[in-house]
């Protein structure tokens, strides 16, 4: 008989420690599973369509009501922040930062969602666009309900948003000119952000 308990036993741990990992991992969320790897795709590729984008209505950091509608016509890309994270939102936004620069001026709109909106007034939003040089005519900073937030988050990009400000994902969502999801890029990893270079700079319109 003990023979057939251990190895149920060891089992049944396994299939715990997997469940942990499913958690731990949770932020990869579903578009990140039908993402093709990185050597599944040729840099001359169609992307695929991962979806509809999340329409919102929020508001941006100048205090005016901002519409997703408002973003058709041009390729855009969404992120998640809060003012007082210390540990990967600044990594985040500064690597963001640094592949906007890589693209073409002003072709591809930069938008960051916060996940803090009882702390994240609107004066500490813009003090922390100053603080870490985010140039506003070309990224916009948004807060809104929480609920609706996670209701982007969680319901329309499938990405983990926990009750703590700290659980959010950080991943970058690209969508091209027409509101489909094209790309999920972690931005935390280098090979990640250089997919997004490249991917981003696919849906700008070449000029002739």
């Amino acid at each position: 008989m003990k023979s057939k308990v251990v190895p149920l036993f060891f089992f049944a741990i396994g299939l715990g420690f997997t469940g942990v990992l499913a958690n731990l991992y949770s932020d990869a969320g579903v578009l990140y599973k039908k993402r093709p790897r990185p050597n599944q795709v040729a840099a001359s590729a169609e992307l695929p369509a991962l979806g509809p984008a999340p329409t919102f209505n929020l508001t941006a950091q100048d205090g005016t009501p901002y519409a997703s509608s408002g973003l058709l016509g041009k390729p855009w890309a969404l992120n998640f922040f809060f003012t007082s994270c210390s540990g990967p939102c600044p990594v985040t936004m500064e690597n963001l930062k640094s592949a906007a620069e890589q693209l073409p001026p002003g072709s591809v709109h930069l938008v960051s969602i916060s996940v803090d909106p009882k702390n994240d007034s609107l004066e500490a939003i813009n003090k922390y666009a100053t603080e870490h040089g985010i140039d506003l005519q070309g990224w916009t900073l948004l807060r809104g309900p929480i609920e609706e937030v996670k209701r982007i988050s969680e319901q329309d990009l499938k990405l983990a948003l926990g009750d703590d400000a700290s659980m959010h994902s950080n991943r970058i969502i690209l969508v091209d000119p027409s509101g489909v999801i094209r790309g999920s890029y972690l931005a935390l990893k280098e090979d990640d952000l250089a997919r997004f270079v490249r991917d981003a700079k696919s849906l700008v319109p070449s000029r002739r």
